[in-house]
C-alpha cells in the first residue's frame, strides 16, 4: 500500500535508541551500592575506591564499618540508612541500585519507589541514582522505573534517578565500568549498554506511515474496550461503531448504571451490538471470566483497547505504597491480565492507551508516569512475542496528550496559560481519532502524539534522527557542560530550591521580608483554597487545610509569576507551614519586579472567581534538565499530562 502522511497539524514521534557517548568522568567520592553480589562489590571497590555496601535483608542494621543491611521495599529502612550516613558526614557521590540485576521487576520496582521517597529530602547536591537491570530485550517491569525517573526529576531535580539496561553478554568488569560511567552521565534518563556501545532512549519525528493497513474496525469484528463507558474509551467506541458493523464490549469497574446504559445506547443507535460488563482489570478471575463471557456472547475478539486507569495526584513524598499500587495496578497488572486472557485470540491489534506523562514526566504523577511507561514497554514486549508466534495482532501503545473532549477538558481559567507556556494545544476529537487510524498504519510499537509548536516541544524531547544526531550530540554536550557548571556553583552557594530569575549574571538578590512574604502566601493560599485569610493560620500544617499537590502547585505558580522565578514543587511538602515556607523563600526570592507579573499588591490574594477549582487545575511543571531548578526566560514551564488532574482517586483513560 502507498504511504500515508501524518494527519495535518499533528506532531507524532516514535521512540528510538541512538549511540551516545557518556559525558563526564566516574563519580569522585564515596559510592553507595545496593547489591548482594560480593564479587561485583569487590570489583567496584577496585575501580572506584570507597564503597558503602548495602545488602538486602529483613530489617535495617549496620554490619560493619562500610556495610549495612535493609529491607529493599521498606522506606523507613532507606531513611535510616540516609540518617546514619548523614550523622557521619558521608555524602554519597552516587547510588548504584544493583539489586534489580538479580531480582524480578516487580520487587525491584517497589524498592526503587522506597529508595526515591527516602532520598528526596536528603539531597543537598545532585545525587545520581543508577537503577541497573539486565536483559537482551526490554522488560516492562524494569522499564516502568524509567517513567518513574522522569516524574521524580520533576519533583526533585537533584535526585537524578535513571535506568540502565545491561546486556547479559557483558562481563563483570565491563558491567562495573559501565555503571560508573552512567553515574557520571546522569543527564541521560534511560540507557542501554551492549558490548558494542551505549545507547540513549530518545524520539524521532514520524511524517508518514507505510505499514500494513490494519483497520480500526471491520464488519463482524468484536472489540473489547476497558474504560469504555467514559473518557477516551467512549469516544473511540463511538468511532468504531461508526466505521463498521461491529460488536463492542465496554468494560468498567463500576456496576451497570444510567451512565453505562447511555454509553451502550449510543453505540446501538450507531448500528453496533454493544454490552457493558462490570470488570476489575486488576483481578485475574474477573478479567478471565469477563473475557470468556464477551467471547461467548459477542463472538471471538478482533481488537483489545485498554483505556482504563486511575489517577491520584500528589507529590511522591505524600504517597504511600497503597496509593501507588492503586494507580499502577490498572496499568501494569491490568495490561498483563488482559494479555494473558487474550493470548490465543486471533486479534487484529492489542492497543494500549498510554500518556505523554511517560515521555515528558509531570509533577504529582510519578506513579502514573511509571504505569504508562510500563504500557509503552509492554507493547514492545508483546510484539516480540508475536514475532515468535505466541501472540496475534499488532501491539501498539499510544502516548495521548490532553484531549479537549470526552472527560479530558481542563478548567478554562488555566487552560490558555498552561497550553501557551508549553507551546501545545489540546487535541480535538477529530485529530485524536485521525491519529489513532494513522498509528495503526505505522509499524512502530509506540507513538507519541502532540499538537503545537514543534520547536518548543522538541526542546523537551531527546531527539534522534539521521540528520540531527551529530549536531544534537554536540549541542547537548556543550549544554550539559554549561549546566553542570551552573549546578556546581548553585550547590556550593545554597540549597537550590529556587532558581535565579532573569537579570544580569551575578546580580545581587535583595530578597524579601519574611513577614511580608508570609502575608502574601496567606493571601495566595486563601484564594486557592477559597477561604478567608483570617481562617488560615500560617503556623498550622497546610495538610490540615486540605492542601494537596494540586492546590500547592497552583499557589506556587502564582508566586512564580509574581517573582519571575521557578520554585521546586516538593518544597511545600518539606516546609509544611506557610511560616516555614516564607522563612525559607525570603532569602532566596528576588524583590518582586515591576511589570505585568507583579502589578498587583503582593499581599493581595487572587479574586476567588479567578482561582480555578483545584480538582481541575493542570499542574505547572519544571524544566526537563535534571539540575537545580533553572528558570527559562521569565516564566516557569508547565507540562501537560494526558488526563484531568484530581486530588482524589479517579478512573481515567
Amino acid at each position: 500500500d502507498a504511504a500515508v502522511e501524518a494527519p495535518a497539524g499533528l506532531l507524532i514521534y516514535e521512540p528510538a535508541w541512538a549511540p551516545t557517548t557518556a559525558s563526564g568522568a566516574r563519580p569522585d567520592g564515596v559510592l553507595l551500592v545496593l547489591d548482594d553480589d560480593s564479587e561485583r562489590l569487590a570489583e567496584l571497590r577496585r575501580l572506584a575506591g570507597r564503597v558503602i555496601a548495602v545488602r538486602s535483608g529483613t530489617a535495617f542494621a549496620r554490619t560493619g564499618a562500610d556495610t549495612f543491611t535493609l529491607d529493599p521495599s521498606a522506606e523507613e529502612d532507606h531513611r535510616a540508612l540516609a540518617r546514619a550516613l548523614g550523622d557521619e558526614g558521608v555524602v554519597p557521590a552516587a547510588v548504584l541500585h544493583l539489586w534489580p540485576l538479580g531480582q524480578d521487576g516487580a520487587p525491584a520496582r517497589a524498592a526503587a519507589f522506597a529508595l526515591a521517597r527516602a532520598w528526596m529530602t536528603s539531597c543537598a547536591t545532585t545525587l545520581p541514582v543508577v537503577y541497573a537491570h539486565t536483559g537482551a530485550e526490554e522488560d516492562p517491569e524494569h522499564a516502568a522505573v524509567g517513567g518513574f525517573a522522569r516524574g521524580v526529576r520533576r519533583e526533585q531535580p537533584k535526585l537524578a534517578l535513571k535506568t540502565v539496561r545491561l546486556d547479559p553478554a557483558l562481563g563483570r568488569t565491563e558491567q562495573c565500568r559501565a555503571l560508573l560511567a552512567e553515574a557520571a552521565a546522569w543527564q541521560d534518563i534511560e540507557v542501554r549498554v551492549t558490548p558494542v556501545g551505549r545507547e540513549v532512549l530518545g524520539f524521532k519525528r514520524v511524517l508518514s506511515a507505510d505499514g500494513p493497513d490494519v483497520p480500526v474496525a471491520r464488519d463482524g469484528g468484536t472489540y473489547l474496550i476497558t474504560g469504555g463507558a467514559g473518557g477516551l474509551g467512549r469516544l473511540v467506541a463511538r468511532h468504531l461503531a461508526g466505521r463498521a458493523r461491529v460488536e463492542i464490549a465496554l468494560l468498567g469497574r463500576s456496576a451497570r448504571g444510567p451512565a453505562e446504559e447511555a454509553a451502550v445506547a449510543e453505540l446501538v443507535a450507531l448500528g453496533a451490538r454493544a454490552q457493558y460488563y462490570s470488570c476489575d482489570v486488576t483481578d485475574p478471575l474477573s478479567v478471565a471470566g469477563t473475557v470468556s463471557d464477551v467471547v461467548a456472547e459477542l463472538g471471538p475478539l478482533t481488537g483489545v483497547l485498554h483505556a482504563a486507569g486511575v489517577v491520584e495526584d500528589g507529590l511522591l513524598l505524600n504517597k504511600d505504597s497503597a496509593a501507588i499500587h492503586r494507580v499502577t495496578a490498572p496499568k501494569i497488572l491490568g495490561t498483563r491480565l488482559l494479555d494473558e486472557a487474550t493470548r490465543e485470540a486471533p486479534l487484529d491489534y492489542f492497543l494500549l492507551f498510554s500518556s505523554t506523562t511517560s515521555v515528558l514526566g509531570t509533577v504529582g504523577t510519578t506513579d502514573y508516569t511509571a504505569g504508562n511507561r510500563y504500557l509503552d514497554a509492554f507493547a514492545h514486549h508483546r510484539e516480540a512475542l508475536r514475532a515468535r508466534g505466541t501472540r496475534h495482532g499488532r501491539s501498539l501503545s499510544v502516548n495521548w496528550p490532553l484531549w479537549a473532549e470526552g472527560g479530558m477538558r481542563i478548567n478554562p481559567a488555566v487552560e490558555r496559560t498552561v497550553l501557551e507556556v508549553n507551546g501545545l494545544e489540546a487535541l480535538d476529537t477529530s485529530d485524536g481519532l485521525a491519529a489513532l487510524e494513522f498509528a495503526l498504519r505505522h509499524d512502530a510499537c509506540q507513538l507519541a502524539v502532540f499538537r503545537g509548536d514543534v520547536a518548543r516541544l522538541e526542546q523537551r524531547l531527546t531527539m534522534h534522527g539521521a540528520d540531527q544526531d551529530r549536531k544534537a550530540d554536540q549541542d547537548r554536550k556543550a549544554d550539559q557542560d554549561g549546566r553542570a557548571d551552573q549546578g556546581r556553583e548553585a550547590d556550593q552557594d545554597r540549597e537550590a530550591d529556587v532558581a535565579a530569575g532573569p537579570g544580569p549574571a551575578g546580580a545581587e538578590r535583595p530578597g524579601v521580608s519574611a513577614d511580608a512574604l508570609c502575608r502574601e502566601l496567606v493571601g495566595i493560599f486563601a484564594g486557592v483554597l477559597k477561604l478567608s485569610e483570617q481562617d488560615l493560620d500560617p503556623e498550622e500544617d497546610l495538610a490540615d487545610y486540605g492542601v494537596d499537590s494540586i492546590a500547592a502547585m497552583h499557589a506556587l505558580d502564582i508566586l512564580e509569576q509574581r517573582y519571575r522565578t521557578a520554585i521546586v514543587p516538593s518544597l511545600v511538602a518539606r516546609r509544611r507551614t506557610l511560616r516555614a515556607l516564607a522563612e525559607h523563600l525570603a532569602g532566596e526570592l528576588p524583590a518582586a519586579p515591576s511589570g505585568p507579573a507583579s502589578g498587583q499588591d503582593p499581599a493581595a490574594a487572587p479574586e476567588p472567581s479567578e482561582v480555578p477549582d483545584p480538582a481541575t487545575v493542570r499542574v505547572p511543571d519544571q524544566p526537563s534538565v535534571p539540575v537545580p531548578v533553572l528558570a527559562l526566560g521569565t516564566e516557569p514551564v508547565p507540562v501537560l499530562a494526558a488526563e484531568p488532574r484530581s486530588a482524589s482517586p479517579k478512573e481515567t483513560p
